[in-house]
């Protein structure tokens, strides 16, 4: 089968990257194969041996206690608590194979993805394959970075897969397992809540309390299925009268009986750090990096204006974890995000339930179904508080299948479809080259730069090839077309610029016994070239995000009216 070949050959690529360096990352998901391996169940989200504590929800605690355990047949000191930063070559090997294992996971529910959009256009199924399994964004997080992705990723493409062919409540069993591997997948919450209230409990505008019953009792059940070892663990400190204290002092209280529910407090409080500040160490390439950027030129253009406020308090650019304040623009609080978050989800809402018309045909109802995923995770990307650029992948991914389902369904003739073909057409552009260069920052090693430059360049002709094969619509000779090269062009100039800053110790060139005047001018600009890099040393990747921040604000209008 030649989708077989095609996925045999992206994962041979991705085997020659085990000996790339891998990130902090790395260590994160060796500590928690180790809590989770050494540690009892009530244990886990209160142990800090590490500063890497475990933040992922339960079912994704299970897959790294999975994981770990059979590490133990390879390399026993992974999973060792007290091992931090441990790095064996069996490690580095058994850990890069694990990711590498998800392949197969992420292969099947694409071909599961492909019978459901009934795609036959052989052409269009290897590219597909291509541009998700061979994404350059997703090996460059998963396979040098180091994360898990690819087994995320699966989950959500066999939700999606599953409502394309008007199998909800299955689509519902896989979405709700996904938000129990990784949180953040709530992103796309709001589009399955109004999509699911519109066409199954309100099925041909009716309701359907059956089908609302039987739903509810499903999401229940996987939720509880997934927290049953912690409820466990409530229930016997309830029998035995033991109140959690922390991460080892467990103290009996037998006067009374009280239902402890401070394990899952203390879940909760993992998986949502409010405490981390609005901006990640590297921006997000979102609205809030604009906003911080913009902070930033204002206080140089007004300095002389501003009096006390002249010394800059802005350090969201500083490569910290920690709350960020503002110079000149007002301050954002956690407050302020999540009302902009609830107005835009209840505008997006309302807007599914009662302005787009119910529709009949499964076609237009799973067009309709894509794009509600889009707008929903691009309010929470733009708009999130403490987003990472990781999260941009999601978009990435369900543009990616958005755009071949426009295009490729058998379900009528796409030429017949009401859609416009060059909006469509740059949304999958602009979400591949953002996906791909929000994650060129992520990858310092000089020894690794090659790599990380072949996978955007790769990434970027395999989108353009997409859409020239897919149609002729596409003209490359617009204004837009050329100010998207050329800022491609300066993200990857920048980007180098940030690399050699990240590696190298640049100093200033003696001019002592230098008496040619040529040589001499030369010397100067390069002085004031190394001078200018170290006092702006984080201007470089604060650019990117920025760059990347503005075309996600011009992807999130492609979104609303494509």
């Amino acid at each position: 089968m030649a989708e077989f070949l095609v996925f045999t050959i992206i994962s041979t690529m991705k085997i020659l990257l085990f000996n790339t360096k891998p990130s902090t990352d790395f260590e994160v998901h060796r500590n928690w194969k180790a809590i989770t391996n050494t540690l009892e169940v009530k244990k886990w989200y209160f142990d800090e041996t590490s500063e890497w504590t475990l933040d992922y929800p339960p079912l994704f605690a299970y897959f790294e206690y999975l994981l770990g355990y059979i590490s133990k047949y390879f390399d026993s000191g992974i999973t060792e608590l007290n091992n931090l930063n441990y790095q064996s070559t069996n490690c580095l090997y058994f850990m890069r194979a694990t990711v590498l294992f998800g392949d197969v996971f992420l292969f099947i529910s694409l071909l599961h993805l492909i019978n459901s959009m009934k795609i036959k256009n052989k052409t269009a199924i290897y590219l597909l394959i291509i541009a998700i399994q061979g994404f350059g964004g997703l090996i460059i997080i998963d396979n040098i970075h180091f994360q898990y992705n690819t087994y995320l990723f699966s989950l959500m493409i066999l939700s999606i897969s599953f409502v394309l062919r008007d199998q909800l409540l299955f689509g519902a069993i896989f979405y709700v397992l996904l938000l129990n591997m990784k949180h953040l997948f709530i992103y796309l919450a709001p589009a399955y809540f109004a999509f699911y209230l519109k066409y199954l409990v309100f099925k041909d505008k009716q309701l359907n309390l059956f089908a609302f019953l039987k739903l509810a009792f499903t999401i229940v059940f996987v939720f509880v299925c997934s927290f049953l070892p912690f409820l466990y663990e409530i229930y016997k400190d309830y029998q035995n009268n033991e109140i959690i204290k922390g991460s080892s002092d467990l103290t009996d209280n037998k006067s009374t009986k009280k239902l402890n529910l401070q394990i899952l407090i203390q879940i909760l409080s993992r998986l949502f750090p409010f405490k981390r500040g609005l901006l990640h160490s590297y921006w997000a390439p979102n609205f809030w990096a604009i906003y911080s950027f913009i902070d930033k030129i204002s206080l140089k253009i007004f300095k002389n204006y501003l009096g006390e406020l002249g010394d800059a308090k802005n350090n969201s650019s500083q490569g910290l974890v920690q709350e960020v304040k503002f110079d000149v623009l007002p301050n954002t609080e956690i407050f302020h995000v999540l009302i902009i978050i609830f107005v835009l989800l209840i505008l997006l809402i309302l807007s599914i339930l009662f302005i787009y018309r119910y529709k009949e045909k499964l076609q237009d109802r799973n067009n309709d179904f894509l794009k509600f995923l889009l707008i929903s995770s691009l309010i929470f990307f733009n708009y999130g508080f403490h987003v990472h650029e990781k999260a941009f992948l999601t978009i990435s991914i369900i543009s990616t299948i958005f755009y071949f389902y426009k295009f490729y369904t058998e379900e009528g003739d796409s030429s017949k479809l009401n859609f416009n073909y060059d909006i469509t057409n740059l949304l999958f552009v602009l979400t591949s080259v953002v996906g791909i260069l929000s994650q060129a920052p992520l990858i310092l090693n000089v020894t690794d730069y090659i790599i990380k430059l072949f996978l955007i360049l790769l990434s970027i002709a395999i989108t353009l090839m997409t859409i020239s094969i897919t149609n002729n619509t596409y003209n490359k000779e617009t204004k837009g077309y050329y100010i998207l090269k050329f800022l491609i062009f300066g993200v990857i100039v920048l980007d180098f610029i940030y690399v050699i800053q990240s590696n190298f110790n640049l100093s200033e060139v003696e001019i002592a016994g230098v008496n040619d005047n040529n040589i001499l001018l030369l010397i100067n600009y390069y002085n004031k070239a190394i001078r200018f890099l170290y006092i702006y040393k984080f201007l470089p990747i604060m650019l990117i995000s920025v760059v990347n921040a503005f075309l996600t604000q011009v992807v999130f209008a492609l979104a609303l009216f494509t």
